[in-house]
């Protein structure tokens, strides 16, 4: 046994009765740290879909204008991040669109404002020729201004983006109110009353005819230098 360095039942094949020790197990302790985290606060709902927002980053307010009869009525609205950018996606649409409509509506306008007032223009050059070959030249010579006067007069009331037809509706609306009547209850009272209203109404009626002559002359006349910077401002496309 000591030249093999072991024990004498090992040598001979003595089977050990005595029962093994079993090794100790450590008791090992597991500490589980459950972490409990606290939901957010909801600061808005969106009113478009409803989705609860917990980021102010997230929440975007909207006003919009509602027409109520003849009132507007400002209310406020709270939308989310993508609510809101397929709002200004669809306004943005919205605005296009019209746009479009008006860039449509203004050459329409600058092709309306070749035709109708060349037409005239030159039925008058052609009514001045006449004159002119007739001998009449002062004629013809009025008919001609007129006629290309009448071109930039029509252009502008056709373009309207400049104020020559404000200035024609405000010079013609010109009137002049004239005062009270007293009369007597008797028939000479009445008949005097029946003709000042009668002259009343033609001196009215002769005011307002010379007020829409002097407007439509005015208007020729300062027609011819507004109608080029008009043209410019519908090709441009500004109203």
């Amino acid at each position: 046994a000591r030249l093999f360095n072991c024990s004498i039942d090992d040598l001979f094949g003595v089977e050990n009765n005595q029962a093994k020790e079993e090794p100790k197990q450590e008791a090992v302790r597991v500490v589980e740290r459950v972490i409990v985290q606290e939901s957010k606060p909801v600061l808005a709902v969106c009113e478009c879909c409803n989705k609860p927002l917990y980021d102010a980053n997230e929440i975007r307010r909207v006003e919009k204008i509602h027409h109520v009869g003849r009132h507007t009525e400002t209310k406020k609205y709270v939308l989310c991040k993508e609510c809101d950018a397929k709002r200004l996606a669809e306004e943005k649409r919205i605005a296009d669109e019209k746009r479009k409509q008006e860039l449509d509506n203004m050459r329409k306008r600058r092709i309306h404002s070749f035709i109708w007032p060349t037409i005239v223009a030159l039925i008058l050059i052609i009514i001045a020729i006449t004159k002119f070959t007739g001998g009449d030249s002062k004629t013809g010579g009025i008919l001609l201004g007129v006629g290309i006067l009448s071109f930039t007069f029509i252009s502008c009331w056709i373009l309207f983006n400049n104020f020559v037809p404000e200035m024609w509706m405000s010079i013609s609306s010109w009137s002049v109110k004239f005062p009270g009547v007293i009369f007597t209850l008797d028939l000479d009272g009445l008949l005097a009353l029946i003709f000042i209203k009668i002259l009343f109404g033609i001196l009215s009626f002769v005011i307002s005819a010379l007020a829409v002559i002097f407007a439509t002359a005015l208007s020729l006349a300062v027609s011819i230098f507004v109608y080029p910077f008009a043209l410019a401002k519908n090709i441009k496309g500004i109203e």
